[in-house]
């Protein structure tokens, strides 16, 4: 720690310096305070010492005067002009200061020739100088300017300044920035202005790649970027489901349908068997933690929310999606698994405006099941009685009269048949002029649920972002600040399983309008939500981001970055919550509370070098990131209070357990690029990085890593450019390595628990884990081969990847043999898994003509997925859950082969013919249930004001029909499809019984476990629809212009899906499904 101190002190003491060196900037040029002393030496050189000591760049003909000539100056502290006029004593010349970092040197007596060019008779050559602005006058640095004869050039400075010594009038200027339109002009004097269009064409938008920019079509790794705009057409408040069905390789699956409920995010399929498996986060360089704060002692309705529900759309400029290993070699460790970058909004130059957009919305569930009805469910329980043999029991209250035969409740309208309320609104105010820019965003959201009952998650969250750079634009900063507060509030378990009680159950209210419980004969399903879990989420995030262009092409840079995540949680049982046979028992009174914090620090210096060499642009990085993560976790389970009324008083209860946690994870690594650009023709990308982790034992802790990417644009070859279909062409290709420390800390290490009964006065402590120092990283090797077209001046955009990633030495649970007193020791296991799959990503421009657009796009990805090798797999704890040779996606169980005709109950495989089904020594059946193909294919409409987006999601899979599971036909209480009398007749379902430990039970049972439940799940659904519309501009008036726009949404429309279940994509009968959620909104900009 001593020397990460130091590396750190030290950097901030660099950081100070740049501070300083920056305000020289600020000072007129020739007031510039400088101390020379030489003798006889010459007066080129002399010029040369004066350009280090001040930053300044000279300019002139070398042969307007004598640059060998020997001179002696002596001057301490003497203002710049005063040098020159001894370094220019006698020769005649005269200076300028230019363009705040340029001095022209020129004879005072001045020729004109033919070109209007102030020039000796012998000049030939033009030194031209000038500057590349944005169309507001924004300069733009890093731009390339070259000359199309000899391809010669330089790129601009912090100011946007450039110089090129060696040209001539009419020679073709070619000025070209990530980000912007390539410019040509023609040069007609000795210095110019030039101003770029920012692109509006999808090849030359700026992609962000960690560390550093590019373009698509520079691009030589596999990089998607989804904008604000496409974020904002869906009323989500996710902003990763924002992504479902527009990015290839990436699968999104909600978990619940309960606002801010947990997402599962897989970027080119699982490579790890037992860790982590999540894309690296990182919002404004700053890494964000991806696994949900919820306690799984205290869980909730939803099981876990997600983080990223306390981000604000209305905050997100972009996100950046990196796949392959050039892209996320960067990142080394952190990146094995793709990177997902978030960036947000920034303010822009101009007048100050305010932007404001509010919207309010509806949701239901739009997929429902359709049960039986009384009389039909009565139906199903005599034939399972029948076929049984024998007559309803006393317990049996839904058919022996107990219960009221001819009463029939709708549950699914009742529990999830409710409409949930959506509210939002945020307002930014933004601006600023060439020097600084600032933005200032607030955002309220509440949403509801379709539960009965008060139930709903509230948001606040707030953004401020302050940019500037120096007058002499060579130091830059940016400061970002956000901060969050979620509360929500859902029901401790889903009730959406209650949808298939009996149809005939008792009233949920009795006569005295109080909760009905039917002498104990039920559970009511509202007073189980009267059991509540409640969360209050803080984050608080920030990040500084400071740079300083040394020397043109020289710039060093420094972020630092801070976020503070807390969740509170707490988790109410009051006793009014269980039926009257629960009065004298106040130990089913529960309150469980927890609180968990993540607190991340990172620090990142860089230093980044650019130069136009041979004909092409040469681009080094070289940096180093310091990171540290504390997690602190407390749970106090509370139990047996004396009333409900003191249940949120910890200490009225009588019964008390606390376990609490800290880890503290530390991250150093050094990285560094190499990237060159030859001709915009021949790319090639290096990325090397060197990662240290505290996961991992003393001499274990650092691994190398790094990734090539090269790239041909073959469409800008001679022999290509006759051609007139083919717009635009590149090839490209890459591979690198990474490694993956997502497991748990400290497991390296013995672990100790302690008994709760003490001993002679002494608690007893007993080991959980043996300590394991030798295993190291996991190792992923990636593969891409990809393939981009632009047809017909680009109207049609073709991207095909095809990738390919094995992953090896996987960390797991070693098992290890009963006589150790361990299960099993974390290490390596020489264990392969394969990830390989071909994406496709189509975007076509059908019409652009007299007002009206129409634009597509199609994303197709065809994943696949094998472990490879697993040595003695078969006394793993996983050999009942993986195969090798197959997929990790498979569903290993019994073969079903039909039903038996003399009883018709289900029958299977007897593998080792013993004469009985047993598990696993009679499982035999492999069903892949991992997804064979999915994507997205959108459309967009534009006539004048008018815009219609419109986005359809598609899914190929197969899956576990989850409607089996507890809900056997012909059981208590358990109400079934309405088409089950049709599956019966037709042999899919087999003898329906009401015995629990019956044959037919039985065979349902190991049903459950076979391939036979295993069921097509795939699935169409209308994602997205977004409809707007421009006002005109003086709605308020001719004189209060403001831009305005009206506009509604619509999510999850429908779904077309042969799965027997309520959704295909949760896949759940016991989880809420995803709402159908439509909203309308109002923008207005003044």
């Amino acid at each position: 720690m001593g020397q990460l101190y130091s590396v750190l002190t030290r950097c901030i003491a660099l950081c100070v310096i740049f501070l300083s060196l920056s305000l020289m900037g600020f000072a007129n040029q020739g007031e510039i305070k400088v101390t020379l002393e030489v003798s006889n030496k010459r007066r080129a050189d002399v010029l040369h010492l004066l350009e280090k000591q001040t930053g300044m760049i000279f300019f002139y003909a070398s042969n307007l005067f004598n640059t060998e000539q020997k001179i002696s100056i002596s001057a301490v502290d003497k203002t710049l002009d005063d040098v020159l006029d001894k370094v220019f004593e006698g020769t005649g010349m005269v200076w300028s200061y230019e363009r705040e970092k340029f001095i022209s040197i020129k004879p005072k007596k001045k020729i004109v020739v033919e070109d209007g060019l102030p020039a000796d008779s012998n000049i030939v050559s033009i030194a031209l100088t000038g500057k590349v602005m944005t169309i507001d006058g924004t300069p733009i640095p890093g731009a390339t300017v070259r000359i199309k004869r000899t391809n010669e050039g330089s790129t601009t400075d912090s100011a946007g300044a450039f110089f090129i010594s060696n040209t001539k009038k009419n020679d073709l200027l070619i000025a070209s920035s990530v980000g912007f339109e390539t410019r040509e002009l023609v040069i007609t004097g000795k210095s110019i202005i030039i101003k770029l269009n920012i692109s509006i064409n999808d090849l030359d938008e700026t992609v962000v790649k960690g560390y550093y920019n590019t373009t698509k079509k520079l691009n030589t790794g596999s990089v998607t970027k989804i904008s604000s705009k496409d974020i904002s057409k869906q009323p989500v408040a996710d902003p990763i489901l924002a992504l479902q069905a527009i990015v290839p390789g990436l699968q999104i699956t909600q978990t619940s349908g309960i606002a801010g409920a947990n997402i599962v995010v897989r970027l080119r399929g699982q490579n790890s068997i037992a860790n982590g498996n999540d894309p690296l986060y990182i919002i404004d360089g700053i890494p964000f933690p991806s696994q949900s704060l919820t306690s799984k002692v205290v869980g909730g309705g939803a099981t876990s929310l997600s983080p990223f529900a306390n981000l604000s759309i209305a905050n997100i400029e972009s996100i950046e999606i990196l796949k392959d290993a050039d892209a996320t070699a960067i990142y080394g460790s952190r990146g094995a698994n793709g990177v997902i970058l978030i960036t947000t909004k920034r303010g822009n130059i101009g007048k100050t405006k305010v932007d404001v957009n509010i919207n309010s919305g509806i949701g239901a569930v739009g997929s429902k099941i359709k049960l039986l009805k009384t009389e039909e469910y009565l139906k199903l329980r005599r034939l399972a009685f029948t076929n049984d043999g024998v007559s309803p029991q006393a317990s049996d209250n839904d058919i022996n009269g107990n219960w009221d035969t001819t009463r029939y409740t709708n549950w699914p309208k009742v529990i999830i048949g409710n409409t949930n309320k959506l509210i939002n609104a945020d307002v930014s105010i933004s601006g600023g002029n060439e020097l600084t820019q600032f933005l200032i965003n607030g955002t309220y959201r509440n949403e509801t649920t379709v539960f009965p009952g008060d139930f709903n998650d509230r948001r606040l969250s707030s953004l401020i972002s302050l940019s500037n750079r120096s007058r002499n634009g060579k130091f830059k900063t940016t400061v970002t600040s956000s901060y969050s507060n979620d509360n929500n509030i859902i029901p401790l378990s889903d009730p959406t399983n209650s949808i298939f009680l009996a149809p005939n159950a008792p009233s949920i209210w009795n006569a005295e309008g109080q909760l009905n419980w039917e002498k104990d004969t039920w559970i009511n399903p509202i007073g189980e939500l009267q059991r509540k879990s409640i969360s209050s989420t803080k984050n608080v995030m920030g990040n500084a981001n400071l740079s300083y262009d040394v020397a043109p092409g020289l710039e060093v840079k420094s972020l630092f970055g801070f976020s503070n995540i807390q969740m509170k949680q707490s988790m109410t049982t009051p006793l009014t919550s269980y039926g009257p046979s629960y009065a004298d028992k106040p130990y089913f009174r529960k309150n469980t509370q927890a609180t968990n914090s993540i607190n991340t620090w990172s620090f990142e210096p860089q230093v980044s070098f650019s130069r136009r060499i041979l004909s092409g642009d040469l681009n080094i990085l070289f940096g180093s990131t310091i990171q540290q993560t504390i997690n602190e976790s407390l749970v106090v389970a509370a139990s047996n209070f004396p009333s409900d009324a003191l249940i949120g008083d910890i200490g009225s209860a009588t019964s008390l357990f606390s376990r609490s946690g800290y880890t503290q994870y530390r991250y150093i690594s050094f990285f560094g690029r190499i990237n060159y650009n030859f001709k915009e023709r021949y790319l090639i990308n290096l990325t090397a990085r060197r990662d240290g982790s505290s996961r991992f034992g003393p001499g274990k802790r650092y691994g190398n890593f790094g990734a090539i990417g090269a790239g041909w644009i073959f469409t800008n070859e001679n022999f290509f450019k006759s051609q007139s279909i083919l717009s635009y062409g590149k090839v490209r290709a890459s591979y690198g390595t990474a490694g993956n420390d997502q497991l748990s800390d400290y497991q390296y290490l013995s672990s100790y628990s302690s008994y709760n009964i003490p001993y002679l006065g002494a608690t007893g402590l007993f080991p959980t884990r043996i300590a394991n120092p030798y295993y190291n990283w996991e190792s992923i090797r990636k593969l891409e081969l990809g393939l981009e077209l632009g047809i017909l001046n680009n109207s049609v955009v073709l991207t095909t990847d095809f990738y390919e990633n094995k992953t090896s030495n996987q960390l797991v649970g070693y098992s290890l043999p009963t006589l150790t007193g361990f299960g099993s020791v974390q290490a390596n296991l020489p264990a392969v898994i394969k990830n390989w799959g071909v994406e496709f990503e189509v975007s076509t421009t059908i019409l652009n003509k007299r007002g009206f657009n129409w634009k597509n796009s199609l994303t197709l990805t065809i994943p696949r997925n094998k472990l490879v090798s697993y040595p003695n797999l078969e006394a793993s704890p996983y050999n009942n859950v993986y195969a090798e040779g197959r997929s990790l996606f498979i569903y290993k169980g019994f073969h079903y082969i039909g039903l038996e005709k003399a009883t018709g109950v289900y029958a299977f495989e007897d593998v080792n013919n013993d004469g009985s089904i047993t598990f696993y020594q009679d499982f035999t059946a492999y069903k892949e249930i991992a997804r064979k193909f999915y994507g997205g294919f959108s459309n967009t409409l534009t006539l004048r004001g008018f815009q219609i987006d419109i986005l359809f999601q598609f899914v190929k899979q197969n899956a576990i029909n989850s409607l089996y599971y507890g809900f056997m036909p012909g059981e208590y209480n358990s109400n079934q499809p309405s088409n089950i009398f049709r599956r019966i007749e037709n042999g899919e379902i087999g003898r329906v019984s009401q015995d629990y430990g019956g044959v037919s039970t039985s065979a349902y049972y190991n049903f459950i476990y076979s391939d036979g439940q295993i069921r097509d799940a795939s699935y169409v659904s209308l994602k997205n629809i977004n409809i707007s519309y421009n006002l005109p501009e003086n709605l308020f008036g001719s004189k209060f212009k403001v831009n305005s726009l009206l506009y509604i949404q619509a999510q999850n429309l429908f779904t077309i899906s042969n799965y027997i279940g309520l959704n295909p994509e949760t896949l759940s009968v016991s989880q809420l499904p995803p709402l159908r959620m439509v909203t309308l909104g109002y923008k207005l900009t003044f």
